[in-house]
């Protein structure tokens, strides 16, 4: 990062803060589970586009890479901006092993990653979790990194100053899929794994 990038970003940071905890009150419950020192990935349901100023205001311990969509990038300003906090392009609804490559070059340089499994924002906001999109899996089982699970409460999406729940589980160790590596069944058993533990916050939030 050169010296405006830096600004930006922090300046940012603290416009999150002041959303997580002034606009958006809301309670974590289980928040020392993200704060590991080696790098992790970190998953969430996706409700909003305000879900990663959400987390990263109020549960990440530090900075966290990205994805976004692609159509953020499309400017000159908006690729830079959207990189400078932190963020790359992916593209929605398709296997871009482009930001899989990315997001697994990220982690062996100590970032950790936000990832939404969803690949995209429920619409409905019924508390409901979509399908996942199998690139989480493939990006835990060549980084062997941790993924720690997460759950936002909010049905009916954020509103200003309308309380609502986090949960933050237990990090999750994948070394037993990282041995196995990329096979079809054992990548389906982690996708299974993780959604199971994500499924487990929603029912106690």
């Amino acid at each position: 990062m050169n010296l405006l990038e830096r600004f930006v970003y922090r300046f940012i940071w603290v416009l999150t803060k002041f959303f997580a905890y002034i606009l958006y009150p809301h309670t974590v419950t289980g928040k020392n589970n993200a704060k590991l020192k080696e790098p992790y990935i970190f998953c969430s349901n996706h409700i909003s586009m305000l879900d990663s100023i959400i987390l990263v205001g109020s549960v990440l311990p530090k900075k966290a890479i990205f994805m976004g969509k692609g159509e953020l990038y499309k400017t000159k300003i908006g690729n830079w901006f959207f990189r400078a906090i932190g963020s790359f392009p992916v593209q929605r609804g398709t296997a871009d092993m482009s930001a899989i490559k990315t997001s697994i070059e990220h982690l062996a340089q100590g970032d950790s990653m936000m990832i939404f499994p969803e690949g995209t924002r429920n619409l409905a906001q019924d508390g409901s979790i979509m399908e996942f999109f199998n690139g989480v899996g493939i990006i835990a089982i060549k980084s062997s990194c941790k993924i720690i699970p997460c759950y936002i409460d909010c049905k009916g999406g954020y509103k200003l100053f309308k309380r609502f729940k986090i949960n933050v589980g237990k990090p999750i160790d994948i070394d037993e899929w990282s041995a196995d590596g990329l096979k079809k069944n054992n990548l389906n058993s982690l996708m299974i794994h993780l959604r199971k533990k994500m499924e487990e916050l929603m029912q106690i939030c």
